[in-house]
């Protein structure tokens, strides 16, 4: 019986493990779409970048702060403000929220209607680590 009862935890525990990586691995047709917070912050020592943050204002405004000339467009109004980017379409555009959860999400919808998005991974979290 204990032996039952622990090839079946073990069984449990596997699974869920696997399940779990499949989960937060990246999708491969958006693993090219990713940029570092590292090298985010070289580029924009000698470029002008274009960043979408999609956060609250809450939080845009909040402990974590903002970077500078980010453009403040809260997730869940990204699909009715598209066209507030299209003077961008053609430019490389830098998705940020706290975590890079949401701003992956945001990336992918962005690619899917056209334009070069990539999603800064660690979001404003990671950003506020490595000053």
């Amino acid at each position: 019986m204990k032996i039952t009862i622990i090839v079946g935890i073990i069984f449990i525990t596997f699974f869920a493990v696997k399940k779990w990586q499949s989960n937060t691995s990246i999708d491969e047709k958006f693993a090219d779409d990713i940029i570092t917070v590292e090298t985010l912050r070289d580029r924009l020592r000698t470029e002008k970048l274009i960043m979408v943050d999609v956060r609250t204002p809450g939080e845009y405004d909040g402990k974590l702060g903002h970077i500078d000339g980010a453009i403040l467009i809260p997730l869940n109004e990204l699909p009715q403000r598209l066209n507030e980017l299209e003077d961008y379409k053609s430019e490389e555009i830098i998705m940020v929220c706290r975590s890079g959860n949401r701003s992956g999400k945001a990336t992918k919808l962005l690619i899917n209607n056209g334009f070069n998005a990539k999603n800064m991974v660690g979001g404003m979290i990671r950003w506020n680590l490595t000053k």
